[in-house]
């Protein structure tokens, strides 16, 4: 997997353009992000295919989706997969009381995340 990653010399290349100005750390930011995203869809690809459990990562997908889970959204995109970990995979083959409750219901973690990215106070 390391062999995917283009070298920091390449990243600051490929941001900074051709008159070799300093890239800026949002442009940069943005890239790290693309790249952890397609890890994510690639992992989750390799799972569903060649896993031992197929239908509880095809289940995992389709309740990741029902609960309109999007990855550029805020912070989310930091807590993709805690969520998908600790509040869909262990309730989705049980009752769906327990897996709403447990989505509707967010980790105090993800909660502080998610206030400190939107400028709010925590306590």
């Amino acid at each position: 997997m390391l062999l995917s990653y283009p070298s920091p010399a390449l990243v600051k290349e490929m941001v900074a353009g051709k008159d070799g100005a300093q890239p800026r750390a949002a442009e940069l930011a943005t890239l790290r992000q693309a790249m952890v995203a397609e890890d994510l869809a690639k992992a989750k690809l390799l799972r569903a295919v060649y896993g031992n459990r197929q239908l509880e990562e095809v289940l995992a997908d389709f309740w990741y989706n029902h609960f309109n889970v999007f990855l550029e959204k805020g912070a989310d995109r930091y807590l993709v997969t805690a969520y998908e970990r600790d509040e869909i995979r262990p309730y989705m083959l049980g009752k769906f009381e327990d897996l709403l409750r447990a989505t509707c219901n967010e980790s105090e973690q993800r909660k502080r995340t998610r206030q400190k990215a939107d400028g709010l106070p925590y306590d």
